[in-house]
């Protein structure tokens, strides 16, 4: 019989097998399938979807229920409860787009040591962060930013909002779902031209907010930031840059802003013992990726703000492993 500590072992050598069936099972969208296909579907139907052989869909059906993801009973294959919540298209909490996201940002994980060695990034394929053009940067966060799109209308109430600017706010999934909350709300993205164009053409898909949500071109380090807004939100930004270069941005935020306007930060922080080990793993993340990212505490977070002249900071914590910082001018 295996000890604990054996099983933790295991757990953490096969870790990277479970990670991989996960993102396949993602990609194929097969807990959405499953989700609509009523009381369960035989293995023989599983494997017609999924279109695998029949034998190696048996295997990959058994790790997906090892790990958790599905349940079979009487011969038909189920969600979970976990699967159900958090990987079907079209829930609230849908994660598709964040398991897509992690699954690519692993495959720098082969150089791990390199990166421990030197203090490089293990890739440069994530140009956004040298300058060198934007690669799949965009697509992995617009995917995996449904979830804290919802959390920053949830937790931050925007009714006396009218003109929100979100800075670095990619192909625009935080704008449309910010205007689609508030119907008297105007969302300006900024962030890189070929960025913005992408966006702009996305916006035909969202017909209820698209009159509403514009995007301004221009690179958020070197350009001054539109004026005339009330609130500039920082969604998943701050965490990529150093501190001089995030008190960069947080100061031209100041600038911007009339006296009373409010400055929206969304971040995963670097504290709490119930999240250390989840947000210790971001953190390696970060140095695969990123040349000098990686996440702050409360404290570090204040203090940036304070030094850039906002006053009033606030830190609360939301869901998922973010927290939700503001501050006014």
């Amino acid at each position: 019989m295996l000890s604990r500590f054996e099983k933790q072992l295991f757990g953490l050598m096969t870790g990277a097998f479970a990670s991989r069936a996960l993102a396949i099972a993602v990609q194929r969208d097969l807990f959405t399938w499953l989700s609509r296909g009523g009381d369960g579907q035989t293995v023989e139907q599983v494997v017609a979807y999924l279109g695998f052989q029949e034998r190696t869909s048996r295997v990959f059906l058994d790790v997906l229920s090892a790990i958790g993801l599905l349940r079979c009973e009487n011969g038909l294959f189920r969600n979970t409860e976990l699967s159900e919540q958090l990987l079907v298209r079209g829930r609230i909490a849908d994660q598709r787009g964040a398991v897509a996201l992690f699954d690519h940002l692993y495959l720098g994980c082969g150089t791990l040591e390199h990166t421990l060695k030197t203090g490089n990034p293990a890739s440069r394929e994530y140009g956004y962060f040298f300058g060198a053009g934007t690669g799949s940067y965009p697509d992995d966060m617009d995917g995996s930013g449904f979830a804290p799109a919802l959390l920053l209308g949830e937790f931050w109430d925007f009714s006396n909002a009218r003109h929100v600017l979100d800075v670095g706010g990619c192909l625009g999934a935080t704008a449309h779902a910010l205007a689609a909350r508030y119907p008297n709300l105007r969302v300006t993205v900024f962030d890189l031209p070929e960025i913005c164009e992408r966006g702009k053409a996305l916006s035909k898909q969202h017909p209820a907010s698209d009159a509403r949500v514009t995007f301004h071109p221009g690179n958020f380090f070197d350009e001054d930031y539109p004026h005339g807004v009330d609130t500039i939100c920082f969604v998943r930004i701050l965490h990529d840059w150093s501190d001089k270069e995030a008190l960069r941005l947080l100061e031209k935020a100041h600038a911007a802003l009339q006296p009373g306007g409010r400055i929206v930060i969304l971040e995963t922080l670097r504290e709490g013992s119930e999240k250390a080990s989840l947000t210790a793993l971001i953190d390696l993340l970060m140095l695969l990726i990123s040349p000098e990212g990686g996440l702050r505490t409360r404290v570090a977070m204040g203090k940036l703000l304070r030094t850039a002249g906002f006053r009033r900071v606030r830190t609360k914590p939301t869901a998922y492993l973010y927290s939700l910082i503001s501050a006014e001018k």
